[in-house]
């Protein structure tokens, strides 16, 4: 049995910006269908085209909405070509997009009963061309769900499904513990895959040995409890809100001041 809010949240996560009409059809393809949904864009700004920025931030957002929200997310490079629509239907969630690793995260966390191929074109809208499943396919197919369509109505289980490999530290020593960037924010923060757990298992027992961040020929001293902690124009290291390491440089860009991209390496050492 689908289970679902009386009032339905959808939440939208896109590469789509603001300056076209993509989103705003999104919207009105949903509400023509169930008048009664709560749509939550959760961000339009995802890098264009990138897969794994659009991954991390459903993965940042997707556990504060109430169970059973319906997750759209849309990057989609291959809009049009063979690749599948899903519905994956997790322990908590529904999440709808394309078969492109973008639900990456989700299948590692929040480990899915059953990933769907979306088939069932009677839930499409009709379009002259294949450049916008997000309003064609994708949005209907969410809005249809939020009224009580049951997932088992809309297509066929898959277990090929793509996903991408969630970078994982790495202990070359007792005393130290290699990571990587793994997401780069707004302001230029520099978000690791090293979490507070990892960082409490290398320090245990050590004593009054000190805490080094290493990431590219930058070595911080110590983490920061908040970013005002930082003196200006200098880099810091600190565990943000999500649990995990990150670089920053207080009211500047550490991206810009590091000149780093995602997948570099960061070590955390004590010594």
């Amino acid at each position: 049995m689908l289970l679902v809010q009386q009032r339905p949240i959808i939440t939208l996560t896109t590469d789509f910006g603001h300056k076209d009409y993509f989103v705003g059809s999104l919207k009105g393809v949903i509400l023509g269908i169930n008048q009664q949904a709560d749509i939550v864009s959760i961000s339009h700004d995802v890098r264009s085209y990138d897969i794994r920025d659009g991954a991390y931030i459903i993965r940042s957002a997707y556990r504060y909405f109430p169970r059973f929200s319906i997750h759209v997310g849309i990057v989609d490079p291959g809009v049009g070509s063979p690749r599948r629509p899903i519905l994956v239907v997790s322990n908590n969630y529904y999440f709808i997009g394309p078969d492109n690793g973008i639900f990456s995260y989700i299948y590692k966390e929040d480990p899915p009963v059953k990933v769907i191929e979306i088939k069932a074109e009677h839930y499409f809208l009709k379009s002259g061309g294949a450049t916008f499943h997000g309003r064609d396919i994708f949005a209907p197919v969410a809005a249809w769900l939020s009224k009580g369509v049951e997932y088992s109505n809309l297509g066929d289980e898959i277990t090929d499904f793509k996903a991408f490999p969630i970078p994982d530290i790495n202990r070359p020593d007792q005393d130290s513990i290699k990571g990587e960037i793994i997401y780069i924010d707004k302001f230029g923060n520099l978000i690791s895959n090293i979490t507070r757990n990892d960082i409490d298992q290398l320090v245990i027992n050590k004593g009054n040995k000190v805490l080094e961040v290493r990431i590219k020929d930058q070595i911080i001293s110590g983490l920061t409890d908040f970013y005002g902690q930082g003196e200006a124009n200098t880099i810091g290291a600190i565990i943000n809100s999500n649990g995990y390491l990150e670089i920053f440089s207080y009211r500047k860009s550490a991206k810009e001041a590091l000149a780093v991209s995602i997948g570099k390496e960061i070590i955390v050492a004590v010594r």
